[in-house]
């Protein structure tokens, strides 16, 4: 029974007629179910996608000393030997979770996860719990756009992140060398306004307009940028060294802890040379660079009645202190005051850039209300400055020079 039963259902079902449009519908109906779990599948992965082209600078700093950038290598999600991480994905697995922080790392051959780090290019790994060279015990951080991440496996940078790496002490952020001088918007004259744009988004058509800038010498100047390209941009200017990536260089900023400019974005930075000559300036996220040239010639005129004071007219003090500062360092860097006297700093700047001195105030914090800083803000070389105050409360405060605030540093103990 149960074999003449399945042959019969076997031969009605061979007997069926099926109109010739079924087979084309059921092909149909497969093809479309695959081609939307394809779909779905790509939309759950996320940003960035294959044709995306992100930007995000990075820095790496190991017992509070910055780090070379990584050496260059090829991948959708890589960089230049230039403090970048480009992600503009070649392949479906490199992106979303494939242009994760980590992922970048393994592409360049090197190893991040929460606990130990293996900088691409280097054998050297580094372990929380190890420690730096005077004994203190070390361990990893990651900071997005200021802030401190917990977990960092699944973070992917965003189009404009700045990443900060350290493998250093606990607590908070460690201090660490600057590569860029700020200048205050208040202290701008004028303000000039700069384009960038590309081709369809194509990195090696990147252009300023204009590509060249005058200024005087001596000028404060807030330049604006625009972004009119397709994809991200950024611009950093090489200071008066001539050098890119020091402490002397000025970046555009669209917005704080951010250095990269998106399409339709725009970013400022004030700058000011105070000698003759070209200064250049670049994008540094695309390949190759894009540059410009800041031309400064002729002497700023002052305005009417500004000079030297006359004598006599210095305001009256208990104590003077006579401070020399080079492009590094202060002499002395040791200064001593009795609790509630008026004291001043005499500044002679022998250095050959500009440089200040600003004193930390009561509440032992940089750039806070309650800071002392000399005068005139920007002292060329061979210039005097002079800073007046009075701190009654005992202590040790710091100070420091704005434009080199890790290198040229010092105390004045308050007795």
């Amino acid at each position: 029974m149960p074999k003449r039963t399945v042959g019969r259902t076997w031969r009605r079902i061979r007997g069926l007629y099926f109109p010739p449009w079924v087979p084309v519908m059921f092909i149909i109906v497969v093809v479309f179910g695959i081609l939307g779990l394809l779909f779905f599948a790509r939309g759950a992965t996320g940003a960035p996608r294959v044709n995306d082209h992100w930007h995000t600078t990075y820095q790496v700093f190991i017992c509070g000393q910055r780090q070379p950038n990584f050496p260059e290598w090829s991948a959708g999600v890589h960089t230049h030997a230039d403090g970048v991480i480009h992600m503009h994905p070649f392949l479906p697995s490199e992106e979303g979770a494939g242009a994760r922080l980590v992922k970048w790392f393994e592409y360049g051959g090197g190893k991040l996860t929460q606990t130990e780090m293996r900088m691409p290019g280097n054998r050297t790994e580094y372990k929380n719990g190890d420690t730096c060279s005077d004994g203190s015990e070390a361990f990893l951080k990651v900071i997005v756009n200021g802030q401190e991440l917990e977990s960092w496996n699944r973070y992917i940078p965003d189009d404009g992140d700045r990443v900060r790496i350290e493998f250093g002490t606990g607590g908070e952020t460690e201090a660490v060398e600057e590569d860029r001088t700020v200048i205050a918007e208040a202290e701008a004259t004028r303000t000039v306004e700069l384009e960038i744009t590309d081709v369809g988004g194509d990195e090696s058509t990147t252009a300023f307009e204009p590509a060249t800038i005058e200024l005087r010498r001596g000028e404060t100047v807030k330049l604006v940028v625009t972004n009119r390209g397709e994809i991200s941009h950024s611009v950093r200017v090489a200071g008066p060294d001539g050098v890119y990536d020091t402490s002397d260089d000025y970046v555009a900023v669209p917005a704080p802890e951010r250095d990269i400019i998106r399409p339709g974005e725009e970013g400022s930075v004030v700058v000011r040379f105070d000698e003759e000559g070209e200064f250049e300036f670049k994008d540094p996220s695309v390949i190759p660079d894009a540059t410009g040239t800041f031309v400064v010639a002729g002497e700023l005129e002052e305005a009417p009645g500004a000079g030297t004071p006359e004598a006599g007219t210095s305001e009256a003090v208990d104590v003077t202190l006579d401070v020399e500062v080079g492009d590094n360092f202060f002499q002395p860097a040791e200064l001593e005051v009795e609790a509630g006297q008026k004291f001043r700093i005499k500044l002679t700047n022998n250095g050959e850039f500009v440089h200040n001195l600003r004193i930390d105030g009561l509440d032992g914090a940089f750039e806070t209300a309650d800071d002392l800083t000399s005068t005139p803000a920007r002292p060329k070389a061979g210039e005097d400055g002079e800073l007046v105050g009075q701190i009654d409360k005992p202590g040790v405060y710091s100070f420091r020079d704005d434009f080199h605030p890790t290198e040229a540093v010092g105390t004045i103990t308050v007795k």
